[in-house]
């Protein structure tokens, strides 16, 4: 989408319907996650963390539904539900690995990661860029925090998982512009058509009465001597609605080959 083009209602309802998701999955899915954790460890920070998640999770599902329907809130929310996932995270790696609780994390960034890309709302560079941080994370906290990795080739996978997950965005935007596009283009020929049938309802419903102008001047001419000058004036006035009517024809002409098929 251009700078020029305002969305359209599909474009903002496509957004709202991703970042509402977005946020419902982040709170059905912390939740219960924070429960389990609760539960295995004990309340601690990482508990604590994902309920936080929860609470800006619902906040931004109320910003979402409060605000007038735009692709910009839809964006906001978005963001406000994916930027605490990188916390969540890291809290998440370091705290299992001083319990001695070794679970596979890499699947974890993998699923944020294919969140992200398949619920972004319009702008691809926010979502990209929090794809790429969640890779250059997992790669942070296995060779400078030292956080053990339970998967082979972790974290080179997650952070290939990060560049595809960059693509599929790229991807997703670049196919809803052409969809965009394509609907703008529908919209405007539709105009087109709309002002085409209002010139030749003009230019048909001008005939009838130039006619009988026509021949009440011819009329005029041959039997009123005294009212030439009136006749003349007449005469003048008809060409000029004959040009207004060829100019009609002309202008529906090219509109109706200016509409695509």
């Amino acid at each position: 989408m251009t700078g020029s083009d305002a969305p359209t209602a599909l474009e903002v309802r496509e957004a709202r319907r991703g970042a509402g998701a977005a946020a419902l999955i982040a709170i059905v899915g912390e939740g219960t996650i924070a429960a389990i954790d609760a539960r295995a460890i004990g309340f601690g920070a990482l508990v604590a963390v994902r309920l936080v998640h929860v609470a800006v999770a619902v906040a931004a599902l109320a910003l979402l539904l409060l605000r007038p329907p735009s692709i910009r809130a839809a964006e906001v929310s978005f963001t406000l539900v994916a930027i605490p996932f990188q916390l969540v995270l890291a809290v998440s790696e370091v705290s299992l690995a001083q319990h001695g609780d070794m679970r596979d994390h890499g699947s974890w960034y993998k699923l944020v990661m294919l969140g992200i890309a398949l619920l972004a709302p319009a702008d691809p560079l926010v979502p990209s860029i929090l794809a790429i941080a969640l890779g250059v994370q997992k790669v942070v906290l296995r060779y400078v925090v030292g956080v053990p990795q339970v998967a082979p080739g972790e974290p080179w996978i997650t952070l290939i998982f990060a560049a595809i997950a960059v693509g599929m965005l790229l991807s997703r935007a670049s196919r809803r512009e052409a969809i965009a596009r394509a609907a703008r283009v529908e919209a405007h020929a539709a105009a087109l058509e709309r002002v085409t049938r209002l010139l030749l309802t003009v230019r048909d419903r001008a005939n009838t009465p130039l006619q009988t102008i026509a021949l009440g001047t011819a009329i005029m001419t041959r039997r009123c001597a005294s009212e030439q000058r009136v006749a003349a004036a007449m005469d003048r006035a008809l060409r000029r609605l004959r040009r207004l009517s060829r100019a009609l024809q002309r202008a529906s002409q090219s509109f109706e080959r200016a509409t695509p098929l």
